[in-house]
């Protein structure tokens, strides 16, 4: 189910992106949508959105589990 490259989640949030959506459960934390619905309606994997909007703050906390329009929104605002 999960595609998730292994040097790509080393890279990735500091090493935690894996991390952060197996403690989510593999789900958007916004809308619930989980990663197969996700993969199946858009061919890309969720995503990881850092929650203060800091790149470099990697700490478990600070990431969470976000759908590629859910974290559109949290970028450019919900319209």
């Amino acid at each position: 189910m999960f595609r998730l490259k292994e040097w790509h989640n080393q890279k990735s949030f500091g090493g935690r992106k894996y991390d952060t959506l197996q403690r989510d459960g593999f789900k958007c934390t916004i809308c619930r949508v989980s990663e197969k619905q996700h993969t199946e309606a858009t061919n890309r994997d969720l995503g990881v959105h850092h929650k203060d909007k800091n790149r470099t703050n990697n700490k478990l906390n600070n990431l969470t589990t976000v759908c590629a329009s859910c974290h559109s929104h949290l970028h450019f605002g919900w319209k």
